[in-house]
């Protein structure tokens, strides 16, 4: 039986890994996946966990900042960022509900993705 799962996540800053993986194995299973924001405008992932710049030690200085080598393996691997190109152009992840108007009778399932950036 197909379930309803709800992923809210922040305005800015969730990691991609962290939404994109579960929603792909949801939808892969069948189930309905809804996403919701604070103000139910499209939510965006930490950049620095799809390209890696900013995770270097050196990461906070301009212009070495684009030097990226540890954070190259620290962003999200491959299959995460491939999952969150699929789900950009989901439709449900475009049309967020406002947290305000979420019931909790309409969802079977809640999935709390993270973040390690302060607005998560």
């Amino acid at each position: 039986m197909p379930l309803t799962v709800l992923i809210p996540t922040p305005n800015h800053d969730f990691d991609p890994s962290e939404v994109a993986i579960p929603w792909k194995i949801l939808r892969a299973a069948g189930h309905r996946v809804v996403f919701a924001t604070p103000d139910g405008k499209q939510g965006y992932p930490d950049p620095m966990m799809l390209s890696g710049e900013g995770l270097d030690p050196w990461g906070w200085i301009p212009g070495l900042n684009k030097l990226r080598l540890i954070g190259l393996m620290l962003r999200a691997d491959g299959n995460a960022r491939a999952a969150y190109r699929e789900l950009e152009v989901d439709a449900d992840f475009h049309a967020p509900k406002p947290y305000a108007a979420l019931r909790v009778e309409e969802y079977d399932a809640l999935l709390l993705p993270g973040g390690h950036a302060k607005r998560v």
